[in-house]
Protein backbone atom coordinates (compact mmCIF):
# COMPACT_ATOMS: atom_id res chain seq x y z
CA UNK A 1 0.00 0.00 0.00
CA UNK A 2 3.17 2.32 0.92
CA UNK A 3 4.21 1.93 -2.67
CA UNK A 4 1.03 2.40 -4.62
CA UNK A 5 0.76 5.65 -2.26
CA UNK A 6 4.03 6.70 -2.91
CA UNK A 7 3.93 5.71 -6.71
CA UNK A 8 0.48 8.06 -6.68
CA UNK A 9 2.82 11.21 -5.55
CA UNK A 10 5.04 11.05 -8.04
CA UNK A 11 2.48 10.86 -10.84
CA UNK A 12 0.97 13.51 -9.89
CA UNK A 13 1.30 16.86 -12.04
CA UNK A 14 3.92 19.99 -11.08
CA UNK A 15 1.96 22.83 -11.14
CA UNK A 16 5.08 24.99 -12.01
CA UNK A 17 4.64 28.89 -12.73
CA UNK A 18 6.29 30.72 -15.00
CA UNK A 19 7.87 33.25 -12.57
CA UNK A 20 8.03 37.05 -13.33
CA UNK A 21 7.43 39.17 -16.43
CA UNK A 22 9.37 42.46 -16.36
CA UNK A 23 8.27 45.49 -18.56
CA UNK A 24 10.84 47.71 -19.49
CA UNK A 25 13.41 44.97 -18.50
CA UNK A 26 16.13 46.55 -20.82
CA UNK A 27 16.10 49.45 -18.55
CA UNK A 28 18.39 50.09 -15.40
CA UNK A 29 16.52 49.40 -13.18
CA UNK A 30 14.16 46.90 -15.30
CA UNK A 31 17.28 44.61 -15.73
CA UNK A 32 18.86 45.50 -11.66
CA UNK A 33 15.69 44.26 -10.81
CA UNK A 34 15.85 40.88 -12.86
CA UNK A 35 19.25 40.38 -11.70
CA UNK A 36 18.15 40.07 -7.95
CA UNK A 37 14.98 38.18 -8.63
CA UNK A 38 17.54 35.41 -10.94
CA UNK A 39 20.34 35.22 -7.91
CA UNK A 40 17.35 34.39 -5.86
CA UNK A 41 16.25 31.59 -8.38
CA UNK A 42 13.65 33.40 -9.59
CA UNK A 43 12.03 31.90 -13.81
CA UNK A 44 12.58 35.93 -15.02
CA UNK A 45 11.08 36.89 -18.43
CA UNK A 46 12.20 40.21 -20.45
CA UNK A 47 9.52 42.07 -22.30
CA UNK A 48 11.51 44.40 -24.33
CA UNK A 49 11.17 46.18 -27.32
CA UNK A 50 12.83 45.47 -31.02
CA UNK A 51 14.84 47.93 -30.67
CA UNK A 52 15.42 47.93 -27.34
CA UNK A 53 19.47 47.63 -26.32
CA UNK A 54 19.64 44.82 -24.18
CA UNK A 55 23.36 45.31 -22.75
CA UNK A 56 21.91 45.31 -19.57
CA UNK A 57 21.02 42.11 -19.51
CA UNK A 58 23.50 40.20 -21.07
CA UNK A 59 24.69 37.24 -19.38
CA UNK A 60 21.48 36.44 -17.71
CA UNK A 61 19.36 33.96 -17.43
CA UNK A 62 16.34 35.57 -18.80
CA UNK A 63 13.73 34.56 -21.33
CA UNK A 64 12.88 37.40 -23.75
CA UNK A 65 9.16 38.39 -25.22
CA UNK A 66 9.68 41.39 -28.02
CA UNK A 67 6.87 43.83 -28.55
CA UNK A 68 5.48 47.47 -27.60
CA UNK A 69 3.73 47.71 -24.90
CA UNK A 70 1.39 50.38 -26.36
CA UNK A 71 0.15 47.21 -28.88
CA UNK A 72 -2.68 45.34 -27.43
CA UNK A 73 -1.66 42.36 -29.52
CA UNK A 74 1.85 42.49 -28.66
CA UNK A 75 0.87 42.27 -25.13
CA UNK A 76 -1.69 39.80 -25.20
CA UNK A 77 1.14 37.16 -26.91
CA UNK A 78 3.40 38.02 -24.36
CA UNK A 79 1.21 36.52 -21.91
CA UNK A 80 -0.84 34.13 -24.03
CA UNK A 81 -0.06 29.99 -22.63
CA UNK A 82 1.84 31.80 -19.79
CA UNK A 83 1.51 31.81 -16.08
CA UNK A 84 3.44 34.72 -14.96
CA UNK A 85 2.90 34.76 -10.82
CA UNK A 86 4.13 38.43 -10.84
CA UNK A 87 4.29 41.55 -13.37
CA UNK A 88 6.71 44.56 -12.45
CA UNK A 89 6.55 47.78 -14.65
CA UNK A 90 9.38 49.21 -14.61
CA UNK A 91 8.73 51.45 -18.12
CA UNK A 92 10.26 55.15 -18.32
CA UNK A 93 8.99 57.78 -20.64
CA UNK A 94 10.66 58.44 -23.98
CA UNK A 95 11.08 61.75 -24.92
CA UNK A 96 9.40 63.03 -27.79
CA UNK A 97 7.03 59.52 -27.39
CA UNK A 98 3.24 59.28 -25.94
CA UNK A 99 3.70 58.52 -22.26
CA UNK A 100 3.10 54.33 -21.97
CA UNK A 101 1.98 54.11 -18.54
CA UNK A 102 -1.83 54.46 -19.13
CA UNK A 103 -1.78 52.47 -22.45
CA UNK A 104 0.80 49.54 -21.00
CA UNK A 105 -1.98 48.95 -17.86
CA UNK A 106 -5.02 48.69 -20.09
CA UNK A 107 -3.75 46.16 -22.28
CA UNK A 108 -2.31 44.11 -19.64
CA UNK A 109 -4.69 44.07 -16.95
CA UNK A 110 -7.53 42.00 -18.58
CA UNK A 111 -4.76 38.97 -19.53
CA UNK A 112 -3.08 39.59 -16.25
CA UNK A 113 -6.46 38.56 -14.72
CA UNK A 114 -7.46 36.07 -16.71
CA UNK A 115 -3.99 33.75 -17.22
CA UNK A 116 -4.01 34.29 -12.82
CA UNK A 117 -1.05 36.70 -12.65
CA UNK A 118 -1.06 37.43 -8.29
CA UNK A 119 0.29 40.52 -8.15
CA UNK A 120 1.09 43.26 -10.57
CA UNK A 121 3.85 45.55 -9.05
CA UNK A 122 4.22 49.53 -10.86
CA UNK A 123 6.89 52.06 -10.48
CA UNK A 124 5.03 55.34 -10.06
CA UNK A 125 5.56 58.67 -8.87
CA UNK A 126 4.73 61.01 -6.22
CA UNK A 127 1.89 63.21 -7.40
CA UNK A 128 -0.06 60.81 -9.02
CA UNK A 129 -3.43 60.99 -7.94
CA UNK A 130 -2.86 64.81 -6.69
CA UNK A 131 -2.06 68.09 -7.77
CA UNK A 132 0.45 71.22 -7.24
CA UNK A 133 -1.55 72.27 -4.00
CA UNK A 134 -0.31 68.99 -2.23
CA UNK A 135 2.78 69.12 -3.81
CA UNK A 136 4.49 72.35 -4.57
CA UNK A 137 7.95 70.52 -4.61
CA UNK A 138 6.68 69.38 -8.36
CA UNK A 139 7.15 71.21 -11.95
CA UNK A 140 3.66 70.23 -12.91
CA UNK A 141 3.94 72.47 -16.00
CA UNK A 142 6.74 70.37 -16.78
CA UNK A 143 5.57 66.67 -15.54
CA UNK A 144 1.88 67.09 -15.90
CA UNK A 145 1.11 64.48 -18.57
CA UNK A 146 3.31 61.94 -16.88
CA UNK A 147 1.57 62.62 -13.69
CA UNK A 148 -2.09 62.27 -15.58
CA UNK A 149 -1.13 58.88 -17.12
CA UNK A 150 0.25 57.11 -13.98
CA UNK A 151 -2.29 58.21 -12.19
CA UNK A 152 -4.46 56.94 -14.81
CA UNK A 153 -2.46 53.60 -14.96
CA UNK A 154 -2.86 53.22 -11.28
CA UNK A 155 -6.67 53.61 -11.22
CA UNK A 156 -6.48 50.72 -14.11
CA UNK A 157 -4.78 48.23 -11.67
CA UNK A 158 -6.66 49.35 -8.77
CA UNK A 159 -10.09 48.76 -10.20
CA UNK A 160 -8.98 45.39 -12.04
CA UNK A 161 -9.06 42.87 -9.38
CA UNK A 162 -5.52 41.68 -9.74
CA UNK A 163 -3.78 41.85 -6.69
CA UNK A 164 -1.26 45.05 -6.92
CA UNK A 165 1.37 46.89 -5.46
CA UNK A 166 2.47 50.52 -6.34
CA UNK A 167 5.27 52.07 -5.25
CA UNK A 168 5.48 56.48 -5.95
CA UNK A 169 8.88 57.75 -6.59
CA UNK A 170 9.66 61.27 -5.48
CA UNK A 171 13.20 62.91 -6.22
CA UNK A 172 15.92 60.48 -7.22
CA UNK A 173 19.26 61.72 -6.46
CA UNK A 174 21.20 61.40 -9.57
CA UNK A 175 23.17 63.81 -12.02
CA UNK A 176 23.58 63.76 -15.81
CA UNK A 177 26.76 62.84 -17.11
CA UNK A 178 27.86 61.43 -13.43
CA UNK A 179 27.72 58.17 -11.66
CA UNK A 180 24.30 57.14 -9.44
CA UNK A 181 24.32 58.27 -5.96
CA UNK A 182 24.92 54.87 -4.16
CA UNK A 183 22.18 53.22 -2.65
CA UNK A 184 22.05 54.23 1.03
CA UNK A 185 20.52 51.23 2.13
CA UNK A 186 18.18 53.57 4.66
CA UNK A 187 14.86 53.61 2.57
CA UNK A 188 12.04 52.51 3.77
CA UNK A 189 8.06 52.00 1.61
CA UNK A 190 5.58 54.68 4.00
CA UNK A 191 2.02 54.60 2.86
CA UNK A 192 1.84 58.49 3.97
CA UNK A 193 1.07 58.76 0.29
CA UNK A 194 1.34 63.06 1.19
CA UNK A 195 5.11 62.57 2.27
CA UNK A 196 7.41 63.88 -1.13
CA UNK A 197 11.03 62.16 0.05
CA UNK A 198 14.09 61.36 -2.12
CA UNK A 199 15.71 57.80 -2.70
CA UNK A 200 18.25 56.13 -5.12
CA UNK A 201 18.36 54.23 -8.38
CA UNK A 202 19.65 51.27 -5.94
CA UNK A 203 17.44 51.53 -3.17
CA UNK A 204 14.25 51.82 -5.59
CA UNK A 205 15.44 48.04 -7.15
CA UNK A 206 16.25 46.67 -3.67
CA UNK A 207 12.28 47.62 -2.31
CA UNK A 208 11.04 46.42 -5.94
CA UNK A 209 12.36 43.46 -5.75
CA UNK A 210 11.68 43.32 -1.40
CA UNK A 211 7.90 43.46 -2.76
CA UNK A 212 7.96 40.10 -4.58
CA UNK A 213 5.56 37.85 -3.18
CA UNK A 214 5.03 40.24 -0.30
CA UNK A 215 2.17 40.23 1.79
CA UNK A 216 3.01 43.44 3.73
CA UNK A 217 3.16 45.13 -0.06
CA UNK A 218 0.34 43.67 -1.28
CA UNK A 219 -3.04 46.24 -2.65
CA UNK A 220 -0.59 48.85 -0.90
CA UNK A 221 -0.18 52.29 -2.56
CA UNK A 222 3.25 53.22 -1.15
CA UNK A 223 6.06 56.28 -1.28
CA UNK A 224 9.88 55.46 -1.04
CA UNK A 225 11.56 57.85 1.39
CA UNK A 226 14.91 58.10 2.74
CA UNK A 227 15.11 60.56 5.73
CA UNK A 228 18.69 60.44 5.03
CA UNK A 229 18.75 62.20 1.70
CA UNK A 230 16.20 65.07 2.53
CA UNK A 231 19.16 67.35 2.54
CA UNK A 232 19.47 67.21 -1.06
CA UNK A 233 15.85 67.77 -1.86
CA UNK A 234 16.34 71.56 -2.51
CA UNK A 235 19.00 71.05 -5.12
CA UNK A 236 16.51 68.38 -6.59
CA UNK A 237 13.70 70.87 -6.97
CA UNK A 238 15.89 73.83 -7.77
CA UNK A 239 17.13 71.67 -10.76
CA UNK A 240 13.14 70.86 -12.19
CA UNK A 241 12.19 74.75 -11.94
CA UNK A 242 15.06 76.36 -12.67
CA UNK A 243 15.75 78.19 -16.48
CA UNK A 244 19.78 76.94 -16.01
CA UNK A 245 19.97 74.77 -13.61
CA UNK A 246 23.99 74.26 -13.63
CA UNK A 247 24.35 78.18 -12.77
CA UNK A 248 21.04 78.66 -10.35
CA UNK A 249 21.50 75.15 -8.72
CA UNK A 250 24.54 74.43 -6.15
CA UNK A 251 24.99 71.06 -5.45
CA UNK A 252 25.28 70.40 -1.61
Amino acid sequence: MRTLILALLFALPVFADDGVLILGAAGRTGSEIAKILIARGEKVTAFVRPTSNRDALKGMAVNYVVGDVTKADDVAAALKGKKYRVVIETLQSRRGEPTPYAPALRNLMPHAKATGVKQVIILSSTGADHGPKDFPQINYAAFGEVLKQQTEAEHILRDSGVGYSIIRIGAIISERGKPPHEPTGKSYLTEDVKKFSATTYGDVITQTAACVDATRCMNKVFVIADDTLDGEIPHFICRRFAKDPDKECVQP
